[in-house]
């Protein structure tokens, strides 16, 4: 159950731009002017002018922004009617396109008095257009979701004319253990064990050691690999428990002395004893 203030803000698509537009860093949302059905038949002939001015001369597009058509809870993305490209030069064909979007809510038998109209300044220059969901909407699985479309027009994704469609998994940053390291993550961990063979085989390639064979340096690379983690992660266990960032002042940034060893503080007693056994076998 989603609490009521989130609710609040997530009422309609102007609800939930207005929103955006504040939380955003990279991304842009044009400018938004909106109005209830109500507002219209009360004064279209103030709407009509108060749009002109913020938008003479450009382009705008005339929205939907019925009530819950974009909520928390669901989204009827193409169910109402939008309309682009409109001159804010000709009043007629402003106050023409306003009649079509409400009309079309009395067309799904939504006769809300408090559904919106949203009007935007139309984008220009479009190369690729669609919709991103964070999650897979049939069943919320840890996905990226990208419907999109290489064309000017920047509705035929929602209106499910087009839909070409790219699934990215997002769990591939996942924390390790959170608690003792935030930053670790599976990824960098399998890519750190999977690179600790580099060294080992390059050796075993241009420098070999007398009584070593590959099996030998691969299983240097796994010490290396596996216990090496183990190190790291112990030594940030401990900083963890002391309610410390670094161990030290002397390296900074690089989170003291100690992290320049931890990994080490494992591998090397266990890849001595690897030796050990070794020359003794041999």
């Amino acid at each position: 159950m989603y609490p009521n203030k989130i609710n609040k803000k997530f009422k309609s698509k102007a609800d939930t731009l207005t929103f955006l537009q504040k939380k955003l860093i990279r991304g842009k949302v044009e400018e938004i002017f909106s109005f209830t059905v109500l507002d219209w038949k009360i004064d279209k002939k103030q709407i009509i002018r108060k749009t002109i001015d913020k938008f003479y001369p450009d382009e705008i597009i005339v929205r939907s922004s019925a009530r819950g058509e974009d909520s928390v809870d669901t989204t009827e993305a193409g169910k109402y009617k939008s309309i682009q490209n409109i001159s804010t030069q000709i009043k007629k064909n402003l106050e023409n396109s306003v009649n079509e979007v409400i009309l079309a809510y009395t067309e799904k038998e939504n006769e809300n008095q408090e559904n919106q109209v949203l009007i935007q300044r139309q984008t220009t220059d479009v190369i690729t257009n669609g919709v991103v969901f964070t999650r897979t909407p049939d069943n919320g699985s840890p996905y990226y979701v990208i419907n999109f479309s290489d064309s000017k027009e920047t509705d035929n994704v929602t209106k499910g004319e087009i839909s070409n469609l790219i699934k990215i998994f997002r769990n591939c940053e996942k924390k390790i253990i959170p608690r003792v390291s935030p930053n670790k993550t599976w990824l960098g961990s399998i890519c750190g064990f999977i690179g600790s063979f580099i060294v080992p085989l390059i050796f075993h390639s241009y420098y070999p050691i007398e009584g070593f064979l590959l099996f030998d340096y691969l299983l240097c690379g796994f010490i290396f690999g596996l216990f090496g983690q183990l190190g790291d992660l112990f030594e940030s266990l401990l900083k963890r428990e002391v309610n410390i960032k670094d161990t030290s002042n002397i390296l900074h940034g690089h989170g003291g002395v100690l992290d320049r060893f931890d990994s080490l503080s494992f591998a090397s007693p266990v890849l001595l004893i690897f030796l050990i056994i070794k020359y003794y076998i041999s």
